[in-house]
Parts: structure tokens; C-alpha cells; sequence
């Protein structure tokens, strides 16, 4: 084992924040991220806000003390709702919920910039969407229409010719303050690496890049599964197990086999070194389903709401 750190959970870390904030009214989080690599004192930055206050935290992450605080006042204004923010969207993209589906991935109201504005990202069964909606006005700052990732990937993979299956370590959309957004996509075979980058409107291929992998001897991933699951205490004899993430990464100076699956209780991620087959990284977590429900039963929520954030933040 390389790494191992024990931390109090991003929720713990939250109350201890909102606590010490005295906050009662709702509050919004924009910045939940735990950092722990290569610092003596590993901590939880936390940045949230309630209508007229906005907060900085960095809560450590092993003894769950406050290690710095901030706190300002937000300067008050007229701001569009959310929902008019979306119908404004939905609007411009010729969209209509009411006879197709469409899906929300994101629906932010950023105060950071110094022209507050809803960030939204939605996709249909065609296309995605981007939009920056003035908060004030309800003007659109930006909108762009993309094809989707499948799509992109699919036509990177036909150019490539892959016969067999490949691995993907970068799925990247470009798309701000440029004049032709892309996606940058790095996928490997057992020999072959490629990197493309699509034109995330018109799905052409506007660069691509293909290089031969040095081979050396590297543990299989059934192998490298099975020294996680060992590890875990799991046997896929006897209980449903679900592999979410099998992938070689070579990125790295220290290649590694990265694997996500989950149980009927909880979900896990290993990284497990490609060469000697020694465990890096291990962590097991609870659901998200049974998150989602820990977090509803103790706001004590009993009308439908609708999740804007489903991070795991782990490390």
C-alpha cells in the first residue's frame, strides 16, 4: 500500500461547517472538494451560501476542526427564478418537456463571476446543451448545442478502426471562449493509444494522433480484479457484483488498473498497480442511494425534490 488515509465523511465535514455558521436558512454549496495529496494536514474546502451570506470553510479532514473560516455579505438583487432561467433556455433551444424528455445534469446559480448567472447543462436524445443565463436580465450570455458524447466516441472508435475493445482515459468537452468546441477523447487497445479531438458541433474529426504502447508484462485485469475483490472480502460466487469501471491507465509514471463495481450494499474503488499487483488505492463507501436517503430523512423532506449534485468526493 502506497497511500492510505482515513478521513470523516464530506457530510460530517458540512454539519461541522454549517454548525459553526449558525446557518437556519437553506444554503447552496458551490465547493465541496477534499484536499489530501502530499499535505501535512489534509482538509475539506467548503464554500456555500444562503440568499444574503456566503461562507468559505476549511474543515480537517481526520479531526474534524475548523482550521479557517470566511464569511462576506452578498449584495442582494431582483435575480430571474431557476425554473424561469430553464424556460428561457429550453426556449431558445427549441425544446419542449412537455413532448420529450429532457434531462437536467446541472442547474447552478454561480455568484462567483462578476455578472451572476444559471449555469445550465441538459440533454435530449439527440443532442446536449449548454447555457449561461444572465440572472438579472434573464438574457442568454452563452448557449451551445453539441452532439453527444456517445456520438463523438462512436465516431472516433470508426475512424480508428478498432476491432477490439478499447479503453477511454480522457473524455473531454472543449467548449468555452473558443471559436470550434471539441472533444478531446484518449482511448487504448491492448497496443495501440489514439487521441481525437471531434468537433463537437458538425462531428468531424479535427485532429487525431495514434501511437504504438511499449509492451511489458503486466498483470491481466481478470488478475487485478480479483486481488480487489479478495481485498474487499467479496466473491462473485456467491453475491451479485457490478463492475462499473475496468480500465489500464498508462497515463501515470506507475501504471494501474483502476475498477469501480458495487454489491447490493455497498460501492468500491481500487486502483491496483498493473506490474507487481499490490494494491494503491482502496476505499469502499456507502450507496448513493442510500446517501441521497440519509440526507432527505435528516432535512426531513417529505415533498419530491430534485437533485442538482450527486458528487463522490474521495480523493
Amino acid at each position: 500500500i502506497i497511500y492510505a488515509g482515513k478521513f470523516i465523511t464530506l457530510s460530517e465535514a458540512k454539519k461541522i461547517a454549517l454548525d459553526d455558521a449558525g446557518c437556519k436558512d437553506k444554503v447552496s454549496f458551490t465547493e465541496e472538494n477534499l484536499v489530501s495529496g502530499g499535505i501535512k494536514t489534509p482538509y475539506y474546502q467548503l464554500v456555500f451560501a444562503d440568499a444574503k451570506t456566503q461562507w468559505t470553510y476549511r474543515i480537517d479532514a481526520v479531526l474534524g476542526t475548523v482550521l479557517e473560516k470566511q464569511q462576506k455579505e452578498i449584495v442582494t438583487t431582483d435575480f430571474i427564478s431557476l425554473e424561469e432561467a430553464k424556460e428561457i433556455a429550453l426556449k431558445d433551444a427549441g425544446l419542449n418537456e412537455s413532448t420529450q424528455k429532457i434531462v437536467f445534469t446541472r442547474e447552478e446559480l454561480n455568484r462567483n463571476s462578476g455578472k451572476p448567472c444559471y449555469l445550465l447543462e441538459f440533454y435530449t436524445g439527440t443532442n446536449q446543451y449548454f447555457y449561461q443565463i444572465d440572472a438579472k436580465s434573464g438574457s442568454i450570455i452563452y448557449a451551445g448545442k453539441f452532439i453527444t458524447l456517445s456520438e463523438a466516441k462512436k465516431i472516433a472508435l470508426d475512424d480508428a478502426g478498432c476491432k477490439d475493445k478499447v479503453s477511454f482515459t480522457e473524455e473531454t468537452l472543449v467548449s468555452g471562449g473558443i471559436k470550434t468546441p471539441y472533444y478531446r477523447l484518449v482511448f487504448a487497445d491492448a497496443k495501440t493509444q489514439w487521441t481525437y479531438r471531434i468537433d463537437a458541433v458538425l462531428g468531424i474529426v479535427l485532429e487525431k494522433q495514434q501511437k504504438e504502447i511499449v509492451t511489458t508484462d503486466f498483470i491481466s485485469l481478470e488478475e487485478a480484479k480479483q486481488i480487489a475483490l479478495e481485498d474487499a472480502g467479496l466473491d462473485e460466487a456467491t453475491q451479485k457484483i457490478v463492475f462499473t469501471r475496468e480500465e489500464l491507465n498508462r497515463n501515470q509514471g506507475k501504471p494501474c488498473y483502476i475498477l469501480e463495481f458495487y454489491t447490493a450494499k455497498k460501492q468500491y474503488s481500487y486502483k491496483v498497480d498493473a506490474k507487481n499487483g499490490s494494491i494503491i488505492e482502496a476505499y469502499h463507501f456507502i450507496l448513493l442511494a442510500d446517501a441521497k436517503k440519509i440526507a432527505l430523512d435528516d432535512a426531513g423532506v417529505s415533498e419530491k425534490v430534485t437533485f442538482t449534485e450527486e458528487t463522490l468526493v474521495a480523493g
